[in-house]
């Protein structure tokens, strides 16, 4: 076991000269594994999906590792929803972006419509689309209000997903898409002959893992406040509006802190350069 550990986290330090010159952590055996995944499950920094659970930490960061994502990356864009391990959309489009033979890709989108081109070195391009009538044939605009707030994103989340792991099946190895898997209808399976299995809710809440990729996909505090009305019109269960609230909190206080970052990395830049901020005197 500590071996397959050790192997799987190696490929990722290794995987390209952009890799190797990164410097975090990287667990490379079993032992430091379960160490480091204990550590982010008891952190104010974890997900919580992923909250006082480091077997599942430890298992979101063993498949991370298979698709080249280092142990944060892992945590912070690998989801299980309805029993389902996904990943956001975004980082399934640089896990693609990562691999030796990705070229180009296209994506255009209107309101009725949107379109993903991706090229990929020595074969053809594959091409996806999806449509209003495609999601309203597949009921999603009737049951989300998310796909009626943001259709142009939506749709465009939709056909890159096609596009990705028809183009890219080995990079994605079968992992699937959160945001489409987020769509699909829950069908609860009742797997015991003559024994009725007890279930609460055949469907799962779209609105909620849409709003949760929103906040994810969210880079400044206007991307935030424009999501403030759908948070506050959201009418699922108390816990969930607790976690995207949680998020909400958290997404905010990093980007207040990658902002002070930047700007503390650049008044370091000014004063090594001896650059004065003041226009010069005549």
């Amino acid at each position: 076991m500590s071996q397959l550990a050790q192997k799987t986290s190696l490929s990722v330090v290794e995987k390209s000269g952009a890799e190797s010159q990164y410097t975090g952590f990287v667990p490379k055996t079993f032992e430091e594994s379960m160490k480091i995944s204990s550590m982010i499950a008891n952190s104010d920094l974890c997900p919580k999906d992923f909250k006082g659970k480091p077997e599942s930490v430890f298992l979101a960061i063993q498949m991370g590792a298979d698709l080249g994502l280092k142990p944060m990356q892992a945590i912070q864009n690998i989801a299980v929803i309805n029993g389902r391990t996904c990943i956001w959309g975004d980082a399934a489009l640089a896990v693609i972006k990562g691999h030796p033979e990705f070229q180009d890709i296209e994506e255009v989108i209107t309101d009725k419509i949107a379109t993903c081109t991706l090229s990929r070195k020595g074969r053809k391009d594959v091409i996806r689309t999806f449509s209003i009538d495609d999601a309203n044939a597949a009921g999603l605009i009737a049951r989300s209000n998310v796909w009626k707030q943001y259709p142009k994103r939506m749709l465009q989340m939709r056909a890159r997903s096609f596009a990705m792991r028809d183009a890219f099946p080995d990079a994605l190895r079968g992992i699937k898409i959160a945001e489409e898997v987020g769509d699909y209808q829950h069908i609860e399976r009742n797997v015991t002959p003559y024994v009725q299995q007890p279930h609460e809710d055949k469907n799962i809440d779209t609105d909620y893992f849409n709003l949760s990729d929103a906040l994810n996909s969210a880079t400044n505090f206007d991307d935030l406040q424009a999501l403030l009305p759908d948070l506050q019109s959201y009418s699922g269960a108390e816990v969930q509006k607790n976690k995207l609230r949680q998020l909400y909190k958290e997404k905010m206080i990093a980007i207040k802190e990658e902002d002070e970052a930047q700007e503390a990395a650049l008044n370091q830049a000014m004063e090594k350069n001896n650059v004065d901020d003041t226009l010069p005197t005549e």
